[in-house]
């Protein structure tokens, strides 16, 4: 396996395994930096990851290994390389002809040790492997093989390291065991970690059809993330209409729903089947008809308060990103939720006060935290505290942020000619059909100075893509840093999956409400008003049916924000004031329909109405502002450029799911 991109390679394993098996590593990646005359920081790091998730690393401070407390059960199992942390800088000093007094410029040793296993979905192993490999200043150097306890060399400055190891049969045979027991470790973690579905079968009316029923299967709280799912019918195996694909839970487990299209008086023989780690899981449909609104209710119970948007700080940003990437207006049905950190800096001219420096992070409209300049840290929404479980800031800090300013603007530490800004916009997007199928996911890091495009991050590639002349030098200096662009593709990969847990916590299903007024020009006639209102996230469509024919609307209010970060809609249609059977109303809101049916009652809801009303009026005119502001910047700069597109399209679409990477793999402990 090639080192040259042996910081990349933890995500070659998400993006090009085939979806007929299911892969596990555990991995030890170090690296060291020789520390160049005037240069300081750490010379040393190493982390270790079991598949995406992070479960140790080692403490430059305390020169000791620490783990994650929550994988305990793991370390019993576990334990870390020989090696030590000097023997690894010693070998890079060795590699490098570095001196006591210092190195003659910037190397850097890496070593990648561990092992993988592919499983077919019925759990038996179609591959195993272990490695030990190590890459010197950005290319293969050498590694070894397992089988005959030989080193390999890949680069002629090698061949006298492989001479040396080779002859130290003691320390290979030692190696050989440590590797064969790791692929005994591997094993065992998945049958520690591995928590069967539970699995649910639930029926719905149909929408446009009464002779049919939506029957559903959820599998949910299993781990590993693999599972095959189908419905039958007396053995006979269903095609399904809907599937949801794998997607995270809010607990490190897993959840996939299938729906197919039943015969309403068909309910015998229906059953559920789930694949998972070798196991079958059945279960059958007892053949009743039940609303779920109330256990989906429950579900999003915890949905979150609203922080108050800080409107006005944004005047700052509007240079940013308002060139020719604006976005063009979406027509198509979908909805698009985004994480966002936004850093803007000013350099401070000669008799010029204020702040220099700001950062806010943003869930899709709402502020959840900023950054202060008193305390020098940031501060978090105290109503958010559910979200911040799973998020947290990026790890750039704020003097790093200002002296790159400084240094873009050729400033002194007395002063700067002129002003100039410098913004960062970093984080994450997804776009769901409004069945809840995920469209796209999406993450980026990108900078603007003096309002203008400077320099982005390539999640796919780890490079900087220089959109000016002046990016030119930082982009060589940022690509030679490829444990910060590790570390970043890192934070960018977690951040699609924090936001598609985000989008299943906030997920609050709408209240409809159905009520008819007389027509102000016709007696004969009425408006019949369907009204959905408290519900979260925002898209959501809307119908009213007469015997299931969906009839026309002659005014529809849009969604609209009410007081409390929830969403409202109304539409109405005139109707024959004698016809007063038949009228239903259907929301589709976050993947599922919910109905009710008008009583036929005639009734004032004035006061009904009003209340409403001034409900949101008030958050509504602070939106429309807000709105003002953030379409100059926020929206601008979201599109990635084609041959990003193109990457992603063919390291494999993640929609197949976060919810989503979506929604798309194991929801990964923070790194």
């Amino acid at each position: 396996m090639d080192l040259t991109f042996s910081l990349i390679v933890l995500f070659a394993y998400i993006g090009l395994r085939g979806v007929y098996s299911e892969r596990h590593h555990l991995l030890f990646v170090y690296t060291s930096l020789s520390k160049p005359d005037g240069v300081s920081g750490p010379v040393f790091s190493a982390v270790c990851l079991y598949d995406d998730r992070w479960i140790s690393h080692y403490s430059n401070e305390e020169q000791t290994w620490n783990r994650d407390r929550f994988d305990a059960e793991i370390w019993r199992y576990t334990k870390e390389p020989h090696e030590s942390r000097d023997w690894f800088i010693n070998l890079l000093n060795t590699l490098a002809n570095c001196t006591s007094s210092g190195c003659d410029g910037l190397h850097t040793l890496q070593r990648r040790v561990g092992c993988e296993v592919d499983k077919h979905p019925d759990g038996a192993v179609m591959n195993v492997n272990a490695f030990d490999e190590y890459g010197y200043d950005g290319e293969d150097f050498i590694f070894f093989n397992y089988y005959t306890m030989q080193w390999i060399d890949k680069s002629p400055k090698a061949k006298e390291t492989k001479m040396k190891w080779d002859s130290d049969r003691v320390h290979n045979h030692h190696l050989q065991l440590y590797l064969k027991d790791c692929m005994d470790w591997i094993s065992t973690f998945n049958a520690l970690i591995s928590t069967p579905p539970a699995l649910h079968m639930f029926a719905s009316a149909a929408p446009h059809d009464q002779s049919e029923l939506i029957l559903t299967c959820l599998a949910t709280g299993f781990s590993p993330k693999l599972t095959e799912m189908k419905i039958t019918l007396n053995n006979i195996t269903l095609q399904p209409f809907s599937s949801s694909g794998v997607r995270p839970n809010d607990n490190q487990s897993f959840q996939m729903r299938a729906s197919v299209k039943i015969q309403r008086d068909e309910k015998q023989g229906y059953e559920c089947h789930a694949l998972h780690s070798g196991q079958t899981f059945t279960t059958t449909w007892d053949g009743s008809l039940e609303s779920r609104s109330h256990h989906w209710a429950a579900v999003a119970a915890g949905a979150f308060a609203i922080a108050v948007l800080c409107i006005m700080s944004l005047i700052y940003k509007n240079r940013r990103f308002s060139g020719q990437m604006n976005r063009s207006v979406r027509t198509s049905p979908q909805e698009r939720h985004h994480l966002l950190f936004v850093y803007t800096v000013l350099t401070k001219p000669d008799g010029v006060s204020g702040p220099v420096f700001s950062a806010v992070c943003l869930y899709d409209d709402r502020w959840i935290s900023h950054y202060s300049n008193e305390e020098q840290t940031w501060k978090r929404d105290r109503f958010d505290a559910e979200i911040w479980r799973y998020t947290r800031e990026p790890d750039d800090s704020r003097d790093w942020f200002i002296n790159l300013l400084n240094t873009l603007a050729n400033c002194t530490s007395s002063r700067c000619d002129g002003l100039h800004t410098l913004q960062r916009r970093v984080g994450c997007e997804v776009d769901k059909h409004p069945d809840g199928a995920v469209m796209n996911v999406n993450a980026f890091d990108e900078y603007g100075y003096d309002g203008e495009d400077f320099i982005f991050f390539n999640y796919y590639t780890m490079q900087w893509i220089d959109k000016s002349p002046k990016a030119k030098e930082t982009k060589m200096k940022w690509d030679a840093d490829r444990l910060h662009n590790h570390h970043l593709q890192l934070y960018l990969n977690d951040c699609m999956d924090w936001i598609s847990t985000y989008n299943a916590s906030i997920s609050t299903p709408p209240a409809l409400h159905m009520l008819a007024s007389a027509a102000p020009h016709d007696q004969s006639e009425l408006n019949l008003t369907c009204l959905a209102t408290g519900f979260s996230p925002k898209l959501i469509e809307m119908k009213i049916t007469l015997n299931n024919i969906t009839l026309k609307p002659f005014s529809s209010s849009g969604v609209r924000p009410n007081d409390n970060q929830s969403f409202q809609m109304r539409a109405s249609v005139k109707i024959h004031r004698d016809e007063k059977q038949g009228y239903k109303c259907h929301v589709l809101h976050s993947g599922q329909t919910f109905t009710t049916s008008w009583d036929g009652s005639l009734e004032s809801r004035s006061h009904h109405w009003a209340a409403v009303a001034a409900g949101a009026f008030a958050i509504e005119v602070l939106y429309i502002t807000y709105l003002i502001y953030k379409n100059r910047w926020l929206n601008g700069q979201m599109n990635r450029n084609s041959s990003t597109t193109e990457q992603r399209d063919n390291i494999t679409s993640r929609s197949a799911d976060p919810l989503t990477a979506s929604d798309s793999h194991e929801n990964n402990e923070l790194l």
